[in-house]
């Protein structure tokens, strides 16, 4: 029913009072009421009115006790009121409905690993819940990297192998009876007859200095570092076959799959009757690409799936040979906006639906995804070339931008009004990057001087900014990566960091309830406003950005 879109459109929007008020005034059919019930219920909740919330939610439970989401929704609530055991029964209830898609029964198992770890006399389970998810969603990196911390203590060789390869210890194999010693683990580096590999570039150090810091907090991701970067090679291989969820993916032949180029936990995948199943067969040469988080990351897309094309390209010259190009399509508009400007369109084919596939002879490229790659010449030159047209006047021309996040559901700046006001007095231009299509973005970064952003995959931009730009990226206290830092250091720009306050205590939080930083990556930021533009104000005076300031 087109009411109950719109007013769930509302909810997610988080105008909760104009969904409230919607409701009142709806009349529906009978069936449909457990769903108006559960609108009601989330927006309840979003106000904060959690004992309204409860009670519209148990409604919605008793028209329809099958939907497996409503008590998610209830754990949610119980939580919030302190209410842990009551929390992990609704969400135990909700995990054993939830059939019908291998991924969110992966993420009801890791919420419930959450749960328990707070809860005296449950944390035992946590271990559990977490290879539960993991069988069902082998590539569920919160997950692995939640189990990788649990190991720390008493196994920390399981949990550093954790951490690089994904994979699960033969221990824990044996421990929850997952060990196939059929399922063989081999290397493109093997010479296993039908497998060809084609090498464009070695492993190599990569470093970058240390950045400066607008604040006084100190945040790990910008400390001086060196790493080795992902080599970057072309893999052939007759009659292979592969799977992905979209996170995790294997390559395989028979019963050995190749590590270099799997992701996830790929020695659960294949001995997996629930996961492999009939596949779809592809003749001809057909480029395999599900890549992790390629599918929902603007970021992962533009760095990780579309440069991974082109080292197709060193083998088959403008694609000229390749039949097929298998990726997971989403509905982003990024996505779509970057296909019709590199023209691959008639190659593509969506395969999220068809997780199992042969190919007579499968391409798979090496992954991009490492951060030293991010910062790759060549991808940064693929990257310009192909999207940066100076020749076309763009709709959005500013030299100092903000780009807010305020149209996202995390990672926000709660006081972005107050902050906008004083850099808008600063001369700076409020930038929703969401409604842009991508030669808008990368004009919009290329005539750039300075660029005021929370840290998130707009930050991607920064590969098409001029050389001496200056960029100042705003973390949370619990979370940060290096990857816009790398790019900055490559392009040369001023690069800054400013870390915000820690919104809604998410540090102690965490302490509290035993949980890892990690988990409150998604978690919005307070900024000092007056300490960020006083400091903001000291750096444009000194760089000379601001003419007449």
């Amino acid at each position: 029913m087109q009411m109950l879109s719109t007013i769930n459109s509302k909810v997610k929007k988080g105008n909760y009072q104009e969904a409230l008020t919607q409701i009142r005034d709806l009349s529906i059919p009978s069936k449909l009421v457990h769903r108006l019930r559960f609108l009601e219920s989330k927006a309840h909740y979003g106000l904060k009115d959690y004992t309204n919330a409860l009670v519209k939610v148990n409604l919605a439970i008793e028209q329809n006790t099958d939907n497996p989401w409503y008590y998610f929704h209830k754990h949610c609530i119980q939580k919030d009121l302190s209410r842990n055991h009551e929390a992990y029964l609704s969400l135990s209830k909700g995990a054993e409905i939830e059939s019908s898609n291998n991924i969110q029964r992966a993420k009801f198992y890791y919420e419930l690993a959450l749960l328990v770890i707070s809860i005296e006399g449950l944390r035992q389970h946590t271990e559990k819940y977490l290879i539960e998810a993991i069988k069902y969603s082998p590539g569920h990196s919160k997950s692995i990297f939640l189990l990788a911390e649990l190991l720390e203590t008493h196994y920390p060789e399981e949990s550093k192998q954790l951490r690089r390869t994904s994979e699960l210890s033969i221990r824990l194999l044996s421990k929850y009876s997952l060990n196939n010693q059929k399922v063989i683990k081999r290397s493109i580096f093997d010479q296993d007859e039908g497998l060809k590999v084609y090498h464009y570039t070695d492993h190599k150090t990569v470093s970058t200095k240390r950045a400066n810091q607008l604040g006084k907090t100190q945040i790990y991701c910008v400390e001086n570092q060196s790493w080795k970067t992902n080599a970057e090679y072309l893999v052939q291989l007759e009659n292979g076959s592969a799977w992905s969820d979209g996170v995790a993916n294997i390559i395989y032949k028979k019963n050995s799959y190749y590590e270099e180029i799997s992701s996830g936990c790929s020695n659960l995948i294949l001995q997996s009757k629930n996961l492999i199943r009939e596949q779809s067969h592809y003749e001809g040469n057909v480029v395999y690409l599900p890549t992790k988080f390629g599918k929902q990351n603007y970021c992962h897309w533009l760095l990780d799936v579309l440069p991974r094309i082109e080292l197709v390209k060193n083998l088959y010259p403008n694609l000229n040979g390749i039949d097929k190009i298998l990726y997971h399509k989403s509905d982003a508009k990024y996505q779509q906006d970057t296909l019709d400007v590199l023209g691959y369109n008639e190659l593509l084919e969506d395969t999220w639906n068809n997780q199992s596939i042969s190919a007579d002879n499968l391409i798979v490229p090496s992954f991009m995804s490492h951060p030293g790659n991010y910062g790759a010449d060549w991808v940064i030159q693929f990257l310009m070339s192909s999207f940066l047209n100076n020749t076309k006047t763009p709709d959005v021309k500013h030299e100092y931008i903000y780009v807010s996040r305020r149209l996202c559901d995390k990672r926000r700046i709660i006081n972005e009004e107050e902050l906008e006001q004083g850099l808008s007095f600063l001369g700076f231009q409020t930038i929703f990057l969401e409604q842009l299509s991508i030669e808008q973005q990368a004009t919009l970064f290329n005539q750039a001087k300075v660029i005021v952003a929370p840290h998130g995959a707009g930050l991607t931009n920064l590969v098409f900014c001029q050389e001496g730009s200056t960029v100042i990226e705003i973390f949370s206290p619990v979370y940060g990566t290096r990857a816009y830092c790398i790019i900055a250091d490559v392009k040369k720009l001023n690069y800054y960091t400013y870390v915000g306050k820690d919104h809604n205590n998410a540090v102690s939080k965490s302490q509290q309830n035993h949980l890892p930083n990690s988990y409150f990556s998604q978690v919005d930021i307070t900024v000092d406003v007056p300490v960020l533009l006083g400091r903001l104000t000291q750096l444009i005076k000194s760089d000379n950005l601001l003419k007449g300031f």
